[in-house]
């Protein structure tokens, strides 16, 4: 049997690390099971999954995040901001804490989500592909925007309330009527 993939078992900055290396092979990490509020939040826009996904980062879509996300010129035009290695840790916090989360199709009709989560430096979108044959939510890429000239929310947590973002991966039909959802801060 060939094996097309295999799982990574370390830590997240390992796995960025092979990414570096440009590898051909795919290697997959499970990040975590999906959240029930997700599951619920999900059902909301018309998305059925269950408790039994999980979701994975690999290899190359981290390579690709880098690739496209990481140089100061190019971000900084784009009004975003680079992604460094340390930004991949923060997926899980991203995917259990989002503040919003957006939803759309791809050119394969597949669904996407696109979480966005504030942070003092910035607003992290983090997008993935929901592969159902697989049960898996699948990071396609991540890349993060500078705060807006607002001013910030007086808060004692992490989490703040989100910038409203309209752009979509590339091949991603628009949002505005699809759906979104907004976590109500307390």
């Amino acid at each position: 049997m060939n094996k097309q993939f295999s799982y990574f078992n370390g830590e997240i900055n390992n796995l960025v690390k092979i990414a570096k290396n440009k590898d051909n092979t795919l290697v997959k990490y499970v990040l975590l099971q999906v959240s029930p509020s997700l599951v619920y939040d999900l059902s909301k826009a018309g998305i059925d999954i269950d408790e039994h996904y999980v979701h994975t980062i690999d290899n190359f879509s981290i390579a690709h995040s880098l690739k496209q996300h990481s140089h100061l010129q190019n971000e900084k035009l784009r009004g975003q901001i680079p992604l460094v290695d340390s930004d991949f840790e923060m997926i899980p916090k991203i995917i259990e804490k989002y503040d919003k989360i957006e939803f759309s199709k791809n050119k394969r009709n597949q669904n996407i989500i696109k979480y966005s989560k504030t942070f003092i430096d910035g607003t992290t979108y983090y997008v993935e592909e929901v592969r159902v044959g697989r049960k898996e939510l699948s990071m396609l890429t991540m890349y993060k925007r500078k705060l807006t000239g607002e001013p910030m929310p007086k808060i004692s947590s992490e989490v703040l309330t989100s910038v409203t973002d309209p752009d979509l991966p590339s091949g991603s039909k628009d949002t505005t009527n699809i759906s979104n959802i907004q976590r109500n801060k307390k």
